[in-house]
């Protein structure tokens, strides 16, 4: 028998599965029950790989376990999926679709196995971007604060308490987590040795960019949104810009540059020569990105592979 490329489109009810090249399909609720129900009938297949989204938390039980019984998994990012329906023409979306088109992008693309620790990697990923959700809810309500009184003023501050609460609750979350997965442990620390780069910001980078250490140079800034794209077509050549990359990991990354340019004295002169030159600030802080992130933060923490030294 060939190969079987398998599609789950996960839902907090149920399971919708799809097979290629069998075009078969099957529906499971997604419980333990249900689950190992689906386990059974993928372990007498020849699965190459099981392709399904990061939907939320609801693919945490059924990657866990299809992965601990030896069935190859793929946590893929949907906005990819979406890309590539579009481009096969597949515009209807349901359930069903969604499930073969996750199969079709297992069988074309051939995504790499998603390992435990990448899994658990991911879950931290999600508590980082809670964290960050509850942060501005508590800006939005501090700035109305100032504006309040009488009984919204004290509704406000119940508000602000309990989302200091939870901020907490959020916190020891991800600490515990971060015992879990050693890799990401160490690059935290590693990254947290530079003055200006704190726990958050470490925390970002170490998840949010995984393939610190594992590819090039210019892909690593490229991925950061840090490298300059040119601009050119026949005669005309226009200005080269950042575009693109990771906003998350560049916006800790501009964080941990403007602390650099206050406190590390090698940023703040190659930061003020060039402004001296006439450079626009905005320019200026970019560059610095780039030389804080592909020299302090890569290079001298031994994130990068030793052919892509600077």
């Amino acid at each position: 028998m060939s190969q079987i490329y398998v599609g789950i489109d996960i839902s907090k009810e149920k399971l919708d599965v799809a097979l290629r090249p069998t075009g078969e399909f099957l529906q499971f609720r997604n419980d333990e029950e249900g689950i190992e129900e689906l386990k059974k009938r993928l372990l007498c297949l020849p699965v190459a790989i099981v392709v399904m989204e990061a939907s939320g938390g609801y693919e945490r039980l059924v990657f866990a376990i299809l992965s601990l019984s030896g069935i190859p998994c793929s946590l893929v990012n949907p906005k990819r999926v979406r890309e590539f329906a579009k481009s096969t023409g597949k515009l209807a979306k349901t359930d069903k679709i969604d499930a073969f088109i996750l199969a079709w992008y297992g069988e074309a693309i051939k995504p790499k196995v998603t390992s435990l620790s990448d899994g658990r990697i991911q879950e931290i990923r999600e508590l980082i971007e809670r964290r960050e959700q509850i942060v501005k809810m508590k800006m939005a309500e501090r700035n109305r604060l100032d504006r309040a009184f009488g009984k919204v003023r004290e509704s406000i501050l119940l508000v602000l308490a309990c989302l200091e609460e939870r901020l907490k609750e959020i916190e020891k979350e991800i600490e515990a987590k971060l015992k879990e997965v050693e890799e990401v442990r160490e690059k935290v620390e590693l990254l947290m040795s530079m003055k200006g780069v704190g726990k958050i910001t470490a925390l970002t980078f170490a998840v949010k960019l995984p393939e610190m250490g594992k590819v090039s140079q210019k892909k690593i800034a490229s991925l950061v949104g840090v490298a300059p794209m040119s601009d050119e077509s026949g005669k005309r050549k226009g200005k080269r810009e950042i575009k693109g990359g990771r906003k998350e990991v560049r916006r800790a990354l501009y964080m941990a540059t403007i602390a650099a340019i206050r406190f590390n004295p090698m940023i703040r002169e190659y930061y003020e020569r060039l402004v001296g030159r006439g450079k626009a600030k905005k320019v200026a802080i970019v560059a610095c990105m780039r030389k804080v992130f592909l020299v302090h933060i890569l290079n001298a923490h031994r994130l990068m592979p030793n052919t892509q030294r600077i």
